[in-house]
């Protein structure tokens, strides 16, 4: 009986031994990880979400005519943002992030075959020179801001859903964001014009009257803007101190980007690639 007791008291001074050594490993991890930067690169594409409209009555547009061109010729565009923040974990499983990272926004009206009688830059006419779709003239409505992003953060992942080496989270953020430069990027394919076939406009409102422009005005862009953004992030640790996470990521602005002929919201969405480094000791 007596050998029993001991063999007891052994067995449970292991088990209590080898618990807190796991326990003490896990705690000096998450402690390890608790603040983490994040460098990214975010390949993703932009479009319009078009409000008010605005056309040149005498110049032979209308309001109908020009929602269905813009249906028919707006396509999304691809862009490249990159992000720098920081993590900061809290032990029940959340946490918030901040940082900065620059976005391009926008989207690309291309103009093809019957759709090209018209001033590709003011005050150079091409009229009647496409044929059969050959030619086409890109009009790439680009908007890129310098953001900050401030973010909250909860980790999904558990008993009911295990990663082995890796986390889950969901992420709810504003972007309060610095405009940098607002433009359109002219790119023609098939034909050049005399600038070359890669020239920045601006966007700008035209104003007829009896047959002749009379006025054209640039058009309005907000000096900043904000982004409502929503992710979910897949982290994996694929060495002791190096983390890599792939973030698929949506920005909505608050703010139009451009008030011209037509007032334009410009979404932006994309999968963030990134690597992780622990802060921690």
């Amino acid at each position: 009986m007596k050998f029993k007791k001991i063999y007891g008291a052994i067995l449970f001074a292991v088990a209590l031994c080898t618990y807190n050594s796991l326990f003490a490993q896990s705690n000096t991890k998450n402690r390890k990880w608790e603040t983490v930067l994040e460098l990214s690169a975010m390949p993703a594409y932009g479009y319009r979400m078009i409000g008010q409209v605005s056309p040149d009555i005498n110049g032979g547009f209308t309001e109908v005519g020009l929602k269905d061109s813009f249906a028919q010729s707006d396509k999304l565009l691809s862009t490249l943002n990159a992000f720098a923040t920081i993590q900061k974990r809290g032990k029940k499983y959340n946490g918030n992030t901040y940082g900065i990272g620059l976005v391009t926004s926008g989207f690309d009206r291309v103009k093809t075959g019957n759709m090209f009688g018209y001033e590709v830059i003011p005050d150079v006419i091409y009229d009647n020179q496409v044929v059969a779709g050959e030619m086409e003239v890109h009009y790439q409505y680009r908007s890129t801001y310098l953001v900050g992003l401030y973010a909250w953060d909860w980790r999904i992942d558990g008993i009911s859903l295990n990663i082995p080496q890796g986390s889950l989270w969901i992420q709810l953020g504003a972007m309060p964001a610095l405009m940098l430069k607002h433009g359109i990027k002219v790119h023609t394919v098939g034909f050049e014009i005399p600038d070359g076939n890669n020239i920045w406009i601006k966007d700008y409102i035209r104003t007829t009257a009896q047959n002749r422009v009379i006025d054209k005005t640039e058009a309005q862009s907000p000096f900043g803007n904000v982004y409502f953004t929503v992710s979910s992030k897949l982290e994996y640790e694929i060495a002791k101190d190096l983390h890599a996470a792939i973030t698929p990521r949506i920005m909505q602005p608050m703010l139009p980007d451009s008030k011209g002929v037509q007032h334009y919201w410009a979404p932006v969405f994309g999968l963030q690639v990134g690597l992780l480094f622990s802060l921690g000791d």
